[in-house]
């Protein structure tokens, strides 16, 4: 994910979760480093966080159906992003069984 680091633009922060070793991940940050726009890395692996997963989903359904599917997006407390004439735009945020079971 990108956002701003600073109030005047000049500098944007990006958070990335990389799966791997120890090592490869201190691979990954020396090559970042060598990288002439990147001020700072930092390795936030033994820091404390939250994990969230996000996913936008475009479904087919037509406006006869669209109260049943929020009724089960109600359950999952899924937000309506945007309707067109035959499709919604789904965003979900959870952990990655509340995903997944939406998948399902």
């Amino acid at each position: 994910a990108v956002g701003p680091a600073v109030l005047d633009g000049s500098k944007s922060r990006i958070t990335m979760v990389v799966p791997g070793t120890k090592d490869r991940i201190d691979n990954l940050m020396k090559q970042l480093e060598k990288l002439v726009c990147v001020v700072n890395v930092t390795n936030l692996s033994n820091e404390s966080f939250v994990d969230r997963e996000l996913m936008l989903v475009k479904v087919f359904c037509e406006s006869s159906m669209r109260g049943e599917l929020l009724d089960v997006l109600s359950i999952f407390r899924a937000k309506v992003c945007d309707i067109s004439q035959d499709t919604m735009t789904i965003e979900v945020t959870g952990n990655q069984e509340k995903i997944s079971a939406l998948q399902d």
